[in-house]
């Protein structure tokens, strides 16, 4: 405990922005095409999804899609020999992330994992990839993983996650040697969980129940440490309410219909991140806002008011109505951060499920049991078929797989939406 009591110590001293290595500007263009890769964490469809809904809702830049490519049980190594050249590289992804070295840790030497993410960079480097950001692994849960896999030996998460945070330098010196980004998901997240586990308990799983696999807590952490590192700034739009002129501005992204005696209506073609659930539960993406700055660095939607008529002001957002000082209007308040519940909560959960399908397909067609998997083995079992039928195959599986990611981007819908402010007590 005293291991773990002093790794705690030194992350604790340690800003969020000192954890992340995130790219100074976004590294994103317009119509890029995101390749999420990584082991079953990855494959699971949580932060992957939530990077993927982010970068069509929130819109760091246009047209931006993301295919997730994990796979179970995957390493750097199996990665790099069975994954890489022929599965990733068919999609001609122009920015890809990594996020191995949870299974390296049990199955192979460093020095493995170190020769097999640097060929992994050269040959993303040398076919398209404009962009590369290295994520280091995760963790194991302080308090699951022990029950789980070593019958209740609290030593033995200590030792993984120690292991893990070898790998993570390793991933960081890759990175800087051949300058690509780096995120240190790992960092990211021994902090999260010991502030999490300080104020839930130290039975609050972070990791999830089996102590590898996080729910949407650990893995809203994943995507915030990811997203930094594509270099998103959080923009999502400011919108501006001069209650004297009654003038009333919105940035790019959400147009204003009409304002008159303090009644606001607009429509957003761009969402704010949106949360769900019990702060209290794994299972929730509301319980992290605590732990970690998502809505200052990446969620902001800002309301200014200028020229109030009264020194408090009640503003209502969809059902929800808070009350605030002229003073903070003035300076601007973050709608996402206030109104966690709001009028993009259910059009923003509509379109994370159409990615989550699609994400969903994607493994279907690259991870383990894909049909990519299954083309290549009966090319070797049927020499005869030749490379060509092989090929057409795959670019026809290749297409499908566009055209289902297309339309999965375009079932972001404009959301029309008001804002009602009114002198605070008035009925």
């Amino acid at each position: 405990m005293k291991i773990i009591r002093s790794i705690f110590l030194a992350l604790s001293v340690l800003s969020f922005s000192q954890l992340l290595f995130a790219a100074e500007a976004l590294q994103l263009h317009k119509g890029d095409i995101v390749a999420l890769c990584g082991d079953s964490i990855t494959e699971q469809t949580r932060y992957s999804l939530f990077v993927g809904t982010y970068l069509v809702a929130c819109q760091p830049c246009e047209n931006l899609s993301t295919i997730n490519f994990g796979a179970g049980g995957a390493t750097s190594k199996s990665f790099l020999e069975t994954k890489l050249s022929s599965h990733v590289l068919a999609f001609h992804p122009t920015v890809a992330t990594l996020c191995y070295g949870m299974n390296d840790t049990a199955s192979c030497q460093p020095g493995v994992y170190a020769q097999s993410m640097k060929q992994i960079v050269q040959i993303l480097k040398n076919n398209g990839v404009r962009y590369l950001l290295v994520g280091s692994p995760g963790v194991v849960d302080t308090y699951a993983y022990p029950k789980t896999f070593r019958g209740g030996d609290s030593e033995t998460a200590v030792k993984r996650n120690l292991a893990l945070g070898e790998l993570s330098k390793i991933a960081e010196q890759i990175a800087k040697e051949n300058s690509v980004g780096f995120t240190d998901i790992h960092s990211a997240m021994v902090k999260a969980m010991q502030q999490s586990k300080a104020k839930y308990g130290q039975e609050y799983l972070f990791a999830g129940s089996d102590g590898v696999h996080p729910d949407l807590n650990g893995n809203l952490v994943m995507a915030y440490t990811v997203l930094k590192g594509l270099g998103c700034n959080g923009n999502i739009g400011t919108i501006t309410v001069d209650m004297k002129s009654g003038q009333a501005t919105a940035t790019e992204g959400t147009k204003v219909i009409s304002y008159a005696n303090g009644q606001l209506a607009l429509e957003s073609t761009r969402y704010p991140f949106c949360f769900t659930g019990d702060p209290a539960s794994p299972s929730s993406t509301t319980g992290m806002l605590e732990f970690i700055p998502f809505n200052q660095d990446l969620n902001r939607y800002i309301l200014i008011v200028k020229n109030s008529p009264a020194a408090s002001l009640k503003i209502q957002w969809g059902e929800i109505s808070k009350i605030f000082t002229a003073e903070q209007l003035a300076a601007g308040i973050n709608l996402a951060a206030e109104f966690l519940k709001n009028p993009f909560s259910l059009p923003f959960e509509k379109l994370q499920e159409t990615i989550r399908k699609q994400h969903l397909i994607d493994t279907q067609l690259v991870g383990n049991a894909s049909l990519f998997n299954q083309m290549a083995e009966n090319r070797e079992k049927n020499p005869e078929v030749g490379g060509k039928a092989f090929e057409e195959d795959r670019d026809a599986l290749v297409q499908f797989e566009s055209k289902v990611r297309a339309n999965s981007s375009n079932k972001l819908v404009p959301v029309r939406h008001s804002i009602l402010m009114e002198p605070a007590g008035q009925p």
